[in-house]
Formats: C-alpha cells, sequence, structure tokens
C-alpha cells in the first residue's frame, strides 16, 4: 500500500504547481525543483509530476523564458 502522507503531499505539490502555472503560464523545471526538492533525485518521481502537469496541458520549460544564456567568446 503506498504511503498516504507521500500521497498527500504529492496532491499538495501538484496543487502548488498548477497554480503557479495558471499565474505565469507555463512551469519551468526549476519551479518543479523549487516546489519539491526530492524530485531533483528522484527520476520516476519527476517524470509522474511532469506527466501529470503535461496532461494538464501546462508548457513545461527547461528555463525562464527569455533568459539569457551566457556564452563565453573566444579571444
Amino acid at each position: 500500500m503506498a504511503n498516504p502522507g507521500r500521497r498527500k503531499r504529492s496532491v499538495e505539490i501538484l496543487s502548488m504547481l498548477l497554480e503557479k502555472a495558471d499565474v505565469q503560464g507555463y512551469l519551468t523545471t526549476e519551479d518543479l525543483f523549487e516546489i519539491d526538492p526530492d524530485v531533483s533525485r528522484d527520476v520516476e518521481r519527476r517524470e509522474t509530476f511532469l506527466t501529470l502537469l503535461r496532461r494538464q496541458g501546462i508548457e513545461i520549460l527547461d528555463q525562464e523564458p527569455g533568459a539569457d544564456l551566457y556564452i563565453e567568446e573566444e579571444a
């Protein structure tokens, strides 16, 4: 039987992520890591959240839109 405490926490995390996605119009992987740092170490849990969010029509980005990447130029 699944851990009921973990399931309740997962529902709370999913709710927070959906709320954040509603406000900003998308989520980043960093948003997921901020709300639940454990997913950075648990690939199965991370994939479960990402699948659930995508099924809700949430766009998942690898970085913030408009974020500049630092590119080192050769001298």
